[in-house]
This record gives structure tokens, C-alpha cells and sequence, in this order.
């Protein structure tokens, strides 16, 4: 008994106890939908560790309701397991309400997601998702993200006159065939990173923190990042020789320096 109960333990650590909405396999909505799809938004889920998901409860500055995903440096999981917690907030809303939605996820570590998962989107997901995606804010980027970002720049330049050129064109219907070139270009409209919370305030019309009660843990994380990227300035002008105000104080900052950069890195 000691021994299942340890094992118990163990599994049940990995998961959040966030209770997700749930979908009735017989629901009417479903009839249309891929299989795969089903099958992802009905029976039992649980989160991973680290991972909260919950619909904000003041909408945007242009009215639209936002989903929110906090994942932090706790994560423990597998990224499709996220995915479809989110989906099954947003069935209801997107799939039987028709509405749009804006979707903002903040990062407190360099969570990556990989081709093979935003693969696993584009055949899964039903299109009226990125229909109503109006936008996605992304708080505190990976790398993964910012690249992402960066890749999907030149398909940008596909829906115009330059996709009909001889070298480009087939490359162009080629890529239609799987959706790609629709897809992308929806993901680059829609596509905003943010390297701190305060730059949400535009999009909100006030405060997010108090807006959006962001949890503590995320507003630390983001002055952490703040004081890195301080110490950081003053690490290279001092390389550079310009002269910095302060010069006494850096010096014993220098520990601290080293643990906020080993806390980023950790994350």
C-alpha cells in the first residue's frame, strides 16, 4: 500500500488540479468537426504542472474576450496536453458562440515548441479557430518564439504579385496544399511578442496586472528581467570603457547579476 501510494504521489505531482471545462462526445457541435479534433476536446485532461488557463475577466481595449495561459518555469508536461486545454475553454466560444477571441500567454522560461507540434495544430485545429484568433500576445518570449516570429516574415510576401514569378510559384501552390501559406499568413498577422508586461498596456487601455491579475510570480520574473538587463548595460559599458554612474555599486551587484542569469538560464 505504502508503495502505490508513493507512486500515486509521483504522477499526481506532474499534474495541475485545475478543473477544465469539459465536452460532451454528443454534442451537436462535433457533428462537422474532424475526428481528431473530437477526440482531442472530449474525455478526461489534466494540465501539467505549471501551466493555469483561464478566460480574463475584463475584455480588451476592442471588446474581445481574452483567453489567458500562464506558464511558468515549473512546467513538467507534454505541449499538446496545453493545447487542448485551451481549445476546450475556446470551443464553446469560437465553434458554437462564432465569436472572435484574443489569446495571450505569458512566460516566466524558455518553453519550446517544436515543428512537430505546431504541425500537430495545423492538421488538428478546425479553421474557424484562426478565424477568430484576432490576436496572440506572447509576455516574456522564448527564443523558440521569437524565431518562430522570424520565420514566418516571408510568407508575408506570398499573397502578392512576387508569388506568381516563375521560381516562386510552384513553391507557393506546393505549400497550399497543405495550408501553409494560409496558415502562416494568419499566425503572422496575428502575432505580437511582448519582452514585458507593461508593453500590454496599449492592447488593454490600463494596467494588465491589475486588469488581468497577473499572479505575483510573473511581475517578479518580469523585474527580474529588468534588473538583468540593467546590470547587463552596465557590464558593457564598462568593457567598453564609457564611463557609468554609480561605478561603486556595480560591484556589488556583480553576485547578484550572477544569479539572475543563472535563474534565466535554469528556467
Amino acid at each position: 500500500l505504502k508503495t502505490f501510494c508513493c507512486f500515486l504521489c509521483l504522477a499526481m505531482a506532474g499534474r495541475s488540479t485545475q478543473q477544465l471545462p469539459t465536452v460532451d462526445a454528443n454534442d451537436e457541435s462535433l457533428g462537422s468537426l474532424p475526428g481528431s479534433y473530437v477526440q482531442m476536446i472530449t474525455g478526461s485532461l489534466d494540465l501539467p504542472r505549471g501551466v493555469v488557463i483561464r478566460w480574463a475577466q475584463q475584455p480588451d481595449k476592442e471588446g474581445r474576450k481574452a483567453l489567458l495561459v500562464f506558464w511558468d518555469e515549473n512546467f513538467s508536461g507534454d505541449c499538446h496536453e496545453v493545447t487542448k486545454g485551451m481549445v476546450r475553454f475556446l470551443h464553446d466560444h469560437v465553434i458554437k458562440e462564432d465569436k472572435d477571441f484574443v489569446l495571450i500567454w505569458f512566460q516566466s522560461g524558455n518553453h519550446k515548441i517544436g515543428p512537430k507540434h505546431l504541425a500537430w495544430l495545423f492538421w488538428n485545429l478546425p479553421k474557424q479557430y484562426l478565424q477568430h484568433l484576432q490576436a496572440c500576445h506572447v509576455v516574456h518570449p522564448s527564443w523558440t518564439v521569437r524565431l518562430a516570429q522570424f520565420s514566418l516574415f516571408p510568407w508575408n510576401y506570398l499573397s502578392d504579385d512576387f508569388a506568381e514569378t516563375r521560381f516562386i510559384g510552384p513553391v507557393v501552390k506546393f505549400a497550399n496544399r497543405f495550408r501553409m501559406v494560409n496558415w502562416s499568413l494568419a499566425l503572422y498577422n496575428v502575432l505580437y511578442v511582448h519582452e514585458r508586461l507593461e508593453f500590454l498596456e496599449p492592447e488593454l487601455g490600463g494596467d494588465p496586472v491589475q486588469l488581468l491579475s497577473i499572479p505575483e510570480s510573473f511581475v517578479a520574473f518580469d523585474k527580474d528581467l529588468d534588473r538583468q538587463a540593467e546590470i547587463d548595460m552596465q557590464n558593457a559599458q564598462n568593457q567598453m570603457g564609457m564611463p557609468t554612474m554609480g561605478n561603486a555599486g556595480i560591484g556589488g551587484q556583480a553576485g547578484a547579476g550572477g544569479d539572475l542569469r543563472q535563474r534565466s538560464g535554469a528556467q
